[in-house]
């Protein structure tokens, strides 16, 4: 199964034209080339990708369900930032969804040993992009999105869903960037599964 990863980093062929540019502008956004409260205007969206109007204005739209862009009548859409408030809000949620699922999966070996599995590559790819702030919060993201939807409790992943479109870990960690390299992020991240693996939770273990 491969990891999970952010909605526009989807690279499958075929995509229909309003899914790639939507995908393309939301990569510009999330590694910065777009500022906070720059507005885009549909006609000009459907010119820079040689398209027609109407997948622009789909594209736009599929933007605002990701939380990149806000909608603006007969403006376009503005490109929004997380508040510190929401950061914090989006960020508590997310510890709460991820502490149930692990709750619920560490007791029981089998699904432990599973979950162990399915973060391993998502912590190499992690570990590896520690020098590039960008591709280390596309990882960060599979890691936490593996780890809340991994119990299979469908309040659980909605919930979570509703957390990262709010609050996605690209958006917080472009907010926040942190020092280009960040071993003690990884080291801490990379030590849970061998807890879970032996049956202890990482709030316990703390």
């Amino acid at each position: 199964m491969p990891s999970p990863t952010l909605p526009w980093l989807d690279d499958r062929e075929n995509r229909p034209i309003a899914t790639q540019i939507a995908a393309a502008t939301a990569r510009r956004i999330a590694e910065g080339a777009i500022d906070p409260g720059a507005l885009s205007r549909e006609v000009d969206v459907a010119e820079e990708h040689g398209a027609s109007r109407t997948p622009a204005r789909e594209a736009m739209l599929q933007l605002e369900t990701w939380g990149l862009v806000r909608l603006l009548p007969k403006k376009g859409a503005q490109v929004t930032t997380p508040t510190a408030r929401e950061r914090e809000e989006s960020l508590s949620v997310r510890a709460m969804l991820e502490g149930h699922a692990v709750s619920r999966i560490t007791p029981d070996e089998t699904r432990r040993i599973s979950l162990v599995e399915a973060l391993a590559p998502v912590l190499t790819a992690q570990e590896a992009a520690t020098d590039r702030p960008a591709d280390f919060a596309v990882h960060d993201y599979a890691f936490h999105l593996t780890l809340a939807s991994h119990d299979g409790n469908r309040v659980v992943e909605e919930g979570r869903a509703r957390s990262d479109r709010d609050c996605s870990a690209s958006r917080i960690w472009q907010s926040s960037p942190p020092p280009p390299t960040c071993p003690p992020c990884t080291a801490s991240t990379s030590s849970s599964p061998m807890r879970w693996r032996a049956g202890t939770s990482p709030a316990s273990a703390r």
